[in-house]
């Protein structure tokens, strides 16, 4: 279902943007332009809830109506009072995927709805993508996130806030995306270049340090890129967190597996762990890392 027109008690569960009321609507759920995806995305999860469909994943490409300028087009011949952009919405709950003799069965969590967000931008060619806290009136506090891409908010993502779970009568379970398609676009490749097999190995390390709870996954990645000066890094991948003995209360270890690959020759040890030494004496003097044996 498309729900260009919504009740402004949906989404004032989920935006605190006014929207631009319906003069004639044709039933009282359809008084007002929409100023966001998710009190649609999450009406349909609920109509599918109620007619016995436990596990829904859901998505709409759509637009909304914003009350303000077009921000290209503020005035002039192309100038229209209501702002357009399109959005594109996510939606899941219920099992990662069915049960069957081979597993499954499991409950989707925020990494699932993650993994769909990081689908669409790999698909779009749209590279280095960043994950951060940022609230939102339709999240949970503790994992509401904004989607940042070349520097600039293109979305959000998370469980639903309790509040609009009950309202929308879905699982406190459910997780939403809404991203800026419009955002996205600009920064999309349309022609994706390719390049030839690499012909010298990849050397791997894994490294692990023990920093402050408070301390974002997010930031060490960005201070391990910045490490290597002379980009050697092809892939930096976070494989593990724990909390927990031995680890000092307060503190946690974070461990990433690094590839390392140099397109001219084949990289020496002493090179891969004198990059290394540089990432470890970078993490601990911007935010005290240590390492973990």
């Amino acid at each position: 279902m498309n729900y260009s027109f919504v009740a402004e008690k949906d989404l004032a569960v989920v935006s605190p943007q006014k929207p631009v009321r319906v003069a004639n609507p044709l039933t009282s759920e359809q008084g007002a332009m929409r100023t966001t995806l998710l009190a649609g995305v999450l009406r349909n999860v609920g109509h599918n809830l109620a007619r016995g469909v436990r596990d829904v994943k859901l998505y709409e490409l759509g637009r909304v109506y914003l009350a303000e300028p077009h921000p290209r087009h503020p005035s002039g011949e192309l100038a229209w009072p209501v702002h357009e952009p399109r959005r594109l919405g996510l939606v899941l709950t219920g099992a990662r995927r069915a049960k069957s003799w081979t597993g499954g069965g499991d409950a989707a969590d925020y990494y699932d709805l993650k993994g769909s967000v990081e689908d669409v931008l790999e698909a779009m060619g749209i590279s280095d993508p960043r994950f951060r806290p940022g609230p939102h009136a339709a999240l949970h506090p503790a994992s509401a996130s904004q989607l940042v891409v070349a520097g600039q908010p293109a979305g959000h993502l998370g469980q639903v806030h309790p509040a609009a779970a009950a309202h929308f009568e879905v699982p406190a379970e459910t997780y939403v995306a809404e991203l800026d398609w419009e955002a996205l676009l600009d920064h999309s490749v349309a022609l994706k270049q390719l390049r030839e097999v690499p012909r010298f190995p990849a050397v791997a390390r894994d490294l692990a340090f023990v920093v402050d709870t408070a301390v974002l996954a997010e930031k060490l990645l960005e201070e391990i890129h910045a490490a290597d000066e002379r980009k050697l890094l092809e892939r930096v991948t976070l494989f593990d967190v724990y909390r927990g003995p031995p680890v000092p209360e307060g503190r946690k270890s974070v461990a990433f597996g690094l590839s390392l690959r140099a397109l001219d020759r084949t990289l020496t040890d002493s090179e891969a762990d004198a990059l290394c030494v540089a990432i470890r004496d970078r993490l601990k003097a911007r935010v005290g890392a240590e390492i973990r044996a």
